[in-house]
């Protein structure tokens, strides 16, 4: 089922982008693409769908000023999504997992907002403060922690209590963007400040390279993790390395 969504600049542009890649694909029944463009487009593909679907369902509660900006956000965020090279590293992963958390929470926002009771209490000092602690965590430049998320949360779960709102103030649907890769399990790390990497090839460590966020010792040697390295099992729920330590 194609969704149409009006008003939006990106939609068609990344739809076009990702429907081009794809149908060579189509037509030839063979992949004619490298292993880690396959990769990079499933996680863009992925990643399109659940913005696209999340927008889709909050636009049907809104109207005017709360619409368009919605529409505008998911439209900053699909601009991303088509700027995005031949490779994604697993610590992008993650922070865009989060980020379709936040518009998830930005949704959730303007649903309240447009709701009749958030009209007849809007004017109260307690609903005003809610609000504007919840638009500002929502818009922040900083990057999208689940600290950040845990604090939009409660402002919402507080807004809502201030106008009696029946909007359901629930967590996204964790369609994890890595289960859109070819990996099994166990082939995500973390260097040892937390940033996120991925070994693609048997999942065994065989050499050592540098972290791309903070230049620390990443990788091993002999399929050995380095001992200040670790298994990042929130990418994709593994208790233990694809290749056996």
């Amino acid at each position: 089922m194609i969704i149409c969504i009006s008003g939006s600049k990106e939609y068609e542009i990344l739809y076009d982008k990702l429907w081009d890649e794809l149908q060579p694909v189509q037509l030839k029944r063979r992949n004619p693409l490298s292993v880690m463009r396959t990769d990079t487009l499933a996680v863009q593909l992925e990643m399109f769908c659940q913005l696209v679907e999340c927008c889709s369902n909050a636009c049907l509660h809104l109207r005017g000023e709360s619409r368009n900006k919605v529409i505008s956000y998911m439209d900053t965020l699909l601009h991303a999504v088509k700027k995005r090279g031949s490779k994604i590293s697993g610590q992008e992963i993650e922070e865009i997992n989060m980020e379709i958390q936040r518009f998830h929470r930005l949704c959730q926002l303007y649903k309240i907002r447009s709701e009749g009771a958030y009209k007849m209490y809007c004017s109260k000092p307690e609903v005003k403060k809610c609000f504007d602690t919840a638009h500002r965590i929502a818009y922040s430049i900083e990057k999208f922690s689940k600290e950040c998320d845990m604090a939009l949360k409660d402002a919402l779960e507080n807004l809502k209590k201030e106008v009696k709102s029946d909007v359901i103030i629930s967590d996204a649907e964790r369609k994890m963007i890595v289960g859109a890769l070819s990996f099994r399990l166990g082939h995500w790390y973390k260097c040892p400040n937390g940033h996120i990497y991925c070994i693609s090839e048997g999942g065994g460590a065989m050499q050592i390279g540098q972290c791309n966020e903070c230049g620390a010792a990443i990788g091993g040697s002999s399929h050995r993790l380095l001992p200040d390295n670790s298994l990042a099992s929130e990418m994709d729920g593994a208790t233990h390395p694809a290749w056996p330590q």
